[in-house]
């Protein structure tokens, strides 16, 4: 790939200088602080039809060449730093300049419309995009990115919750471990322009001899997998919990089909930008029950050409019960931004962003616990990055932008308890073979780590132009990028000679380095026209985009396709089709090595001289670069309205996600030696002897490809402007999902007891299907008055529908393994031949729960502003304490499920000074 970038680079910037054009025509923008009528420097401009971004100049003044040969109608946005996003539409005359005055006005509660819903714009990356803005994220009053999502359609409005990693699904309420961690894993986040990247987290046991699960440690004292552990997201999707949200200025989510220039994603991307300008010193706190948050950010100008700095840090404290003294989350960011125009013609723009951010929550022991369990929880690292855009206004690159971005943080489980078990055998092997062990005391203390330090580095380069075909107007952009990752930490590290697993289980446990693993390098091509073309007085839009991505071994290519047309100044249809793909992560490639003990000979007497440990060990190191990435195929339609009073929206879409990563059981059968003691002399090593042979039928877990996922249903968005005589607006959504997935491999299960006397002595078995269907309706009324800066918000969700199913698996075997563990398939019609009745299982699964009936929950927030400088705000989940319940049909009715959350109140504090 190094061979390719300098020739792909040289070529790129030589047909950037080529094909110079003279504009005449165009948009000049005076973008001034409505209130002081000074002009406002660095505010970021984008035009949606012509793939362009601009800034304003010290002056405040931005301009837009366009080819003036069929010029359309444009939508320019605006942004700012404490200001309300500006958007205009302007329609060009060829030959001409055409000048504008955008004043812009300060975000507060004092201005006529704020708008604290996510909302479905027209003029945005997707046909179904959902935004986010400024405003709705300070009414949120949120503790992480978390809070803010539940904003999006089908969230359920939750109590913020610190202590519990809090991952992203999008269209998916697919059931199982699985289902969920591949669409998670599938949803990209872009901060500034560069992905989040979890491809080279790897905190995670063995997965091979870890029961197929991608989990942290498990804590001795109470066998819950990822209690205390704040870094188990391997192989799923980023934490939201990690992520500050007061410095972000705006969040796009596409949970349909991408632009082209997205890639490695397979359930949408998660779009969230900074801006950087003059802002007073904004501090706030918030508190709730066991959660405290205090942030402060401050923007300013540079002296000369300096630019714009802004500053941000955020510190949060969790702790959610007294009594446990191990749960507890305490998190510190701090970032800084930094743009400023790198030419005296001020048309190179150039943003710098450093972000850090730790836990501190050290390492913490528990006095009541028996086993004196003690857990050390590190995370922390640095984000970085570079972009920068170039209106050089060529014929074939309007602008050059490039973006570069880098990350690195140290991650780290500990754990250490005491483990009371009895003498056992134990080894420290680390061939296939035979080997002597030792035993290990009646009480020992358990130690184990598992510390990752991951790197990722992100570079893309881009370039569009714009020509007139016939009739058709073209928006051309292309581009190339490039991911690495890697891990440099020592991985899990533990003491094979005071192990916490038990010896039956045949599992070993050994020091294992991440820094021994390979890395994982992706190259991205991409190419899309946006045209529009003038149909019956309207004109359709259309975007056709293509990309070619080497993941690993292969090449992938993923078509993207949308359109819409204005059927009139109200009606708007659209539809899209869509394909895309996601690589497996380094956690899946590289497992790492598994290790299985076999004890043969245990003779333990008390007496270090007559005492025999004598066990086999097999060890296998898996390196999965068969793995191919996931697909997933994406197609919707839908139609939308927009009046003086009333806008809404209707999408259909599909969703069908192939070759996800899962883990399946696989035989791994060992046939050893048989030895027996002959005798055990005093002070001597015990004489023994082979006799005969024993088969031990272990299994293992292998990844595959395997994991199948289809969801399908409908969005609904109805909003209306402030009703002035009652200065209320409402905002509907609803949400209805209906997703099936399913493993499509199978599984090996050895009986406890084998009867050899038989030929199929071990079965396999196909895996099931969960299915599950959600129906989630919010109604957001907002009351508004300005003159004296107060908002009342009310949140009503209604579930229509809550329901789940899985499978019931007939036991019956469909292969079997013989005495020699080859392998028959049992042809269809033979399954329930007697000959393979020994091998049927209880039927599993089988399991149908829903929720019998319609049940509300009602949120509210309020809100009021004093000279735009001090807000305080108030909020209550679930304010009725309505919690309906129901029998739990799993104890016949002897226990109740309660729905809803209890209720929590918190409140936050704003300055600005």
């Amino acid at each position: 790939m190094k061979r390719l970038a300098l020739p792909i680079l040289l070529i790129v910037c030589a047909f950037f200088t080529a094909n110079a054009q003279t504009n005449t025509s165009g948009i000049r923008l005076t973008v001034t602080d409505r209130e002081t009528g000074k002009p406002l420097p660095y505010v970021s401009i984008s035009v949606k039809e012509w793939d362009i971004q601009r800034v304003t100049n010290e002056a405040g003044l931005a301009f837009i060449a366009y080819n003036p040969e069929k010029p359309d109608s444009i939508h320019i946005s605006l942004y700012y730093i404490g200001k309300r996003p500006y958007r205009l539409t302007i329609l060009p005359q060829p030959g001409k300049i055409t000048e504008q005055l955008v004043q812009m006005q300060p975000l507060s509660l004092t201005i006529d419309q704020v708008e604290v819903n996510a909302t479905r714009g027209r003029n945005t990356l997707s046909n179904s995009s959902v935004v986010i803005e400024r405003s709705a994220i300070e009414s949120i009053q949120a503790y992480s990115l978390a809070d803010v999502l539940q904003l999006l359609p089908g969230q359920t409005i939750r109590n913020p919750d610190l202590q519990n990693q809090q991952a992203l699904n999008l269209r998916s309420v697919a059931d199982g471990n699985s289902a969920q961690r591949n669409n998670a894993f599938g949803i990209g986040f872009y901060v500034d322009d560069v992905p989040i990247s979890m491809n080279g987290n790897m905190q995670t046991q063995n997965i091979g001899n870890n029961s197929g699960l991608i989990r942290s440690f498990t804590p001795p004292s109470t066998g819950q997998a990822e209690t205390y552990s704040v870094n188990s997201s391997a192989g799923n999707g980023f934490d939201l919990r990690q992520m500050a949200v007061g410095n972000i200025e705006k969040i796009e989510v596409i949970s349909g089909v991408a632009p082209a220039r997205y890639g490695d994603i397979t359930d949408g991307a998660v779009l969230i930008e900074r801006v950087a300008g003059v802002s007073p010193l904004n501090v706030s706190t918030r508190f709730q029950s066991g959660n405290t948050n205090v942030s402060a950010s401050k923007g300013f100008k540079l002296g000369g050409r300096g630019g714009m700095v802004n500053t941000s840090i955020d510190y949060i404290n969790s702790v959610t019960d007294p009594r446990d003294r191990l749960k507890s989350y305490n998190r510190l960011n701090a970032g800084v931004l930094w743009t400023r125009f790198l030419d005296k013609n001020e048309i190179w723009k150039n943003t710098v962003a450093v972000d850090v951010f730790t836990t501190l929550d050290g390492g913490k022991a528990d006095p009541k616990s028996v086993n004196q369990q003690y857990v050390r929880i590190r995370n922390q690292g640095f984000r970085s990055s570079m972009r920068g855009n170039i209106a050089i206004d060529k014929k074939f690159a309007r602008n050059i932008s490039y973006t570069l971005g880098f990350a690195y943080s140290v991650q780290e489980d500990y754990s250490e308890s005491n483990y009371n078990s009895g003498v056992k055998p134990v080894t420290d092997n680390l061939q296939t073979g035979e080997k002597q062990g030792q035993f290990t005391p009646a009480n020992y203390k358990v130690v184990e780590s598992i510390s990752g330090k991951p790197m990722s580095v992100f570079a893309r380069l881009e370039s569009n132009f714009q020509l007139y075909t016939a009739n058709v107007e073209h928006q051309v952009s292309y581009g190339a990028n490039f991911s690495y990752d890697d891990n440099f930490g020592d991985g899990r590290q533990y003491n094979p000679l005071r192990p916490r697993t038990v010896p039956s289980t045949y599992a070993g446990e050994r020091p294992e380095s991440f820094r021994d693993e390979k890395s994982l390098a992706q190259l991205g091509l991409y190419a899309q026209d946006n045209f529009n073309i003038r149909i019956g007085g309207g004109t359709l839009r259309n975007s056709i985009g293509v990309r070619a991505d080497r993941q690993g071994k292969y090449w992938n290519f993923s078509p993207r396709l949308s359109t819409n047309y204005d059927l009139n100044r109200v009606w708007r249809v659209n539809a899209a089709f869509g394909l895309a793909t996601k690589a497996p992560s380094m956690a899946y490639l590289y497992p790492g090595r598994s290790y299985w003990d076999v004890v043969l000979i245990n003779h333990y007497v008390n007496d270090p001289a007559r005492n025999l440990n004598l066990t086999y060990t097999l060890v296998e190191n898996p390196v999965n670069t068969h793995l191919k990435s996931s697909r997933s195929l994406t197609a919707e339609g839908g139609i939308s309205f927009r009046e003086n009073f009333l806008n809404g929206s209707l999408t259909v879409f599909y969703k069908q996600t192939n070759d996800g990563f899962t883990s399946n059981n696989e035989l791994a059968p060992l046939v050893l030696p048989n030895y027996v003691l002959i005798s055990s002399p005093a002070g001597q090593q015990p004489v023994y002897e082979a006799q005969g042979t024993n088969k031990y039928p272990l299994t293992h877990y292998v990844l595959a490809n395997d994991m199948h996922n289809t969801s399908k249903g409908f969005e609904v968005f109805l909003s209306t402007k402030k009703i002035n005589a009652i200065q209320t607006s409402f905002d509907f959504a609803t949400s209805f999902i209906h997703s099936r997935s399913y493993n499509g491999g199978t599984t090996v299960a050895p009986p406890d007891n084998i009867d050899f006397t038989q030929e199929a002595i071990i079965g396999r078995y196909r895996t099931g299907w969960q299915e599950a269907k959600e129906m989630i309706s919010t109604l957001s009324t907002t009351h508004h008055i300005a003159p004296l800066g107060l908002l009342l918000n009310l949140r009503i969700q209604a579930f229509w529908l809550m329901e789940s199913e899985t499978e019931r698996l007939a036991g019956y075997a469909i292969g079997y393994f013989d005495q020699q563990y080859n392998y028959h398939e049992i042809p269809e019609k033979d399954i329930f031949d007697p000959r393979y009745a020994h091998l049927d299982r209880t039927a599993t699964g089988g399991s149908k729960t829903k929720v019998p009936m319609v049940y509300t929950n009602y949120h509210m927030r309020l809100a009021k502003e004093i000279k735009k400088k001090y807000r305080f705000s108030f909020y209550a989940n679930n304010f009725l304490n309505h919690r309906p319940s129901y029998p739990n049909p799993a104890t016949s009715g002897q226990s109740v499920i309660e729905l809803n959350q209890a209720p929590a109140f918190g409140g936050e504090i704003v300055l600005k000074f």
